[in-house]
């Protein structure tokens, strides 16, 4: 084997190794990392969206989709309480939780919130894509939002 060949092959080798970091994956059910991230989104969610001091147990999240890569995660999800029964619009706003977290050290934080009860217009698409992290991975979002901001940018 000559060294172009040598070369040629650890180079694919590792652009291989790179390349399959940067695949997003869904963190199993139960998993140190998944409760981890939800740990992260339930204080922004507690803040911005219920009324606390009317809580009458913990919220948890049923999450309909979850992506991680690298540090950056997106999912969406819906409250439900620590026992599994709805939350009502009594406690805590009537939508479905479109969330951007970062993690730094061990910690998941709220980076972006695309949540809401309605769809945006054009010109709200527009004003959200500029002021979205640009070092987000785009791959992590949900297919109606990688759509809006195609159809937008």
């Amino acid at each position: 084997m000559d060294i172009k060949s040598i070369i040629f092959a650890f180079l694919f080798s590792v652009s291989g190794i790179v390349c399959a970091t940067d695949a997003h994956y869904t963190p199993e059910r139960g998993s140190k990392e998944r409760q981890a991230i939800c740990d992260g989104a339930r204080p922004y969610v507690i803040k911005k969206y219920t009324f606390p001091e009317r809580l009458p147990q913990p919220i948890l999240f049923k999450i309909e989709r979850i992506n991680v890569v690298r540090n950056y995660c997106s999912f969406t999800a819906t409250p439900v309480f620590k026992d599994g029964s709805p939350v009502s619009t009594d406690y805590i706003e009537d939508i479905v939780f479109e969330l951007c977290l970062k993690k730094t050290g061990n910690t998941w934080k709220v980076i972006w919130d695309l949540s809401g009860n309605d769809v945006p217009a054009d010109d709200q698409f527009k004003q959200i894509w500029n002021d979205f992290p640009k070092d987000f991975p785009f791959t992590l979002l949900s297919e109606f939002w990688r759509n809006s901001f195609n159809r937008i940018k």
